[in-house]
């Protein structure tokens, strides 16, 4: 078994490529023969016991594009007419909790996975977030049984995590 996390449009060619077996995307459930497996919520993510001053424009820690959970945060605050700047911007996950850590202000992400030290937001503090579909991508060749052994996998731990399907 070998695990490789990536974007997801790195991870999306090295499937086509036939690099790997299967690959567990974001916010494309059903897209190019994948199969939803969970719904999970967005959430607006700061360092454990900080919240944003209501009356300054929202500081954003967010991926560079093409990122959805950057997508959903502007347009969320966007549609809610509220200021924001962007303050970090990361081509890697890791930066991005090393910012929210940091404490210079809040991101978007999933509950799944969250770092110590990482809390949601009230809900309140910042506009709603839609939920973000997972789906599971296999290689386009008939796959092997561990290949589907290992898919009925990921998709029971994600609802085990409390992820919907």
């Amino acid at each position: 078994l070998q695990a490789q996390v990536e974007r997801n449009s790195r991870i999306a060619g090295l499937l086509a490529q036939g690099e790997l077996d299967l690959a567990l995307l974001i916010g494309q459930a059903g897209a190019n023969g994948g199969e939803a497996v969970a719904q999970v919520p967005a959430l607006w993510l700061a360092r454990e016991g900080q919240v944003p001053d209501a009356a300054a424009p929202a500081p954003l820690l967010l991926l560079e594009e093409p990122c959805l959970f950057r997508e959903y945060a502007l347009q969320a605050l966007g549609r809610a007419g509220m200021a924001y700047r962007v303050v970090f911007t990361s081509p890697s996950v890791a930066g991005l909790w090393a910012a929210v850590h940091a404490g210079l202000g809040v991101t978007v992400r999933t509950p799944l996975g969250l770092p110590g030290g990482v809390a949601p937001l009230p809900a309140a503090a910042l506009p709603a977030l839609p939920p973000v579909r997972l789906s599971l991508h296999r290689r386009r060749e008939p796959s092997a049984p561990a290949v589907d052994a290992l898919f009925t996998i990921v998709a029971d731990a994600l609802q085990a995590a409390g992820a919907t399907a």
